[in-house]
């Protein structure tokens, strides 16, 4: 498969301009092909949603415990959404899981392509 096939592909999956570029240049920085960046961004899908839910696990448990302390507040909730939000924007710099997760669509799109042939 050619690189315009792929971004087509990327861009019927809802990639914007400016992630294929991203992907593009991370591609030559390290000098693989965009599909082996592409397929290594979908490799990490996994792992990148598993970071996600343990820190929605350790957040929830912390407010769980927080709240049997001191009683449910309105603070306490937006202690707990604030931190997860700033843990979910950091998460998202070093793990992107919905580029992860259209990535993991294009593999798919292109690995069904191949078993039709």
């Amino acid at each position: 498969m050619n690189e315009s096939e792929l971004i087509e592909i990327m861009y019927e999956k809802n990639f914007s301009k400016k992630q294929i570029d991203n992907l593009k240049k991370l591609s030559k920085r390290y000098s693989t092909s965009l599909y082996v960046t592409v397929h290594e961004l979908a490799d990490r899908f996994f792992r990148s949603l598993l970071v996600h839910i343990f820190s929605f696990l350790m957040v929830f448990h912390s407010y769980i415990y927080h709240s049997k302390n001191q009683g449910h507040t309105f603070g306490g909730v937006l202690l707990a959404a604030g931190t997860l939000g700033v843990a979910y924007v950091i998460f998202d710099f070093f793990a992107p899981l919905l580029q992860a997760y259209k990535a993991r669509k294009v593999i798919n799109v292109i690995k069904n392509k191949k078993i039709q042939k």
